[in-house]
């Protein structure tokens, strides 16, 4: 059966054997028809190929019999969409150029850039944080990685620009104020999260790339109010037995007792060599012992 028209394509009969329909007026396109009362309908483009001859086929669409010409039924096309279709692969063959090869590149540049997304690097960063962060920490950043993947999981990582970073951490920053409507940390942590998803991949891919820090310039800053010291030995007592009476990791309360004697910065505790520990340790914990032991006794 010659097809013309779509009036002549919704006009095919069931049949109980595979037919093969000819759409006129646009070389090498037909309708292949499976057998049986429910046999679907799929556009399939039939030709030789360049150079080799050999004769192959392209199925890229079901062809749906509807009485509304314009179909909004997934992966069904229309005649004229088809006959475009076809038109591309004509032109194609007439250059001299195979459209399966075409097309394989066209999902090949697919993959690699589903491959090299934002949101598989994000996933494979937060997958490297499990063995060497808690599940506490890491149910916390979880929410933050998804939030930014929302924002940024499609692109390709190597496309997302400077300027596309910045709208998404000012987004963030404005609808995460504080219930005195002040800003949060929560936009400068993200874009931590960012900086070191981006040293990932620029790791991977072999393609140092980064915009992170420019982007994140344009986010108000975050002042991180001071915390009232104890200077009550009593409750500078109370604190030590809050410490050793903790449940968290080995390592974190030991670096908590660490901080009691030495009185550093966190971040001077981390990068603290093993012979600086043992001289601060000399210098600070006879002292410190004995205030604990005049204030309380069984602290001793």
């Amino acid at each position: 059966m010659d097809i013309k028209t779509h009036k002549s394509l919704i006009a095919i009969k069931p049949s109980d054997k595979e037919q093969w329909h000819n759409v006129v007026n646009v070389p090498r396109l037909f309708i292949k028809q499976n057998k049986g009362d429910s046999g679907g309908l799929a556009w399939v483009f039939r030709y030789n190929k360049p150079i080799s001859n050999i004769a192959s086929k392209i199925t890229f669409g079901k062809a749906g019999k509807f009485n509304n010409r314009i179909l909004s039924v997934a992966g069904v096309m229309t005649l004229a969409e088809a006959s475009a279709k076809a038109n591309e692969y004509n032109a194609l063959i007439a250059n001299g150029i195979d459209p399966q090869v075409v097309e394989k590149e066209k999902i090949d540049s697919f993959n690699q850039a589903n491959l090299h997304t934002f949101e598989y690097f994000a996933n494979l960063h937060y997958e490297s944080l499990k063995d060497i962060q808690s599940a506490e920490t890491l149910r916390r950043k979880r929410g933050r990685y998804d939030l930014l993947i929302q924002y940024l999981g499609k692109y390709p990582i190597s496309e997302i620009k400077a300027s596309k970073l910045s709208e998404v951490f000012k987004d963030i920053q404005k609808n995460s104020k504080s219930e005195d409507d002040e800003y949060t940390d929560k936009a400068e942590r993200c874009a931590g999260y960012v900086d070191e998803i981006f040293t990932m991949a620029s790791r991977i891919t072999d393609k140092p790339y980064n915009p992170t820090s420019v982007a994140k310039a344009v986010l108000k800053p975050y002042f991180y109010s001071n915390r009232k010291g104890i200077t009550d030995i009593t409750e500078f007592s109370q604190l030590v037995r809050d410490i050793e009476h903790t449940n968290i990791q080995p390592n974190v309360k030991n670096s908590l007792k660490l901080l009691t004697l030495l009185f550093v910065r966190n971040g001077d505790l981390r990068r603290m060599k093993w012979q600086d520990s043992v001289m601060a340790l000399c210098m600070s914990v006879t002292p410190n012992l004995i205030l604990i032991d005049q204030t309380d006794k069984a602290i001793g």
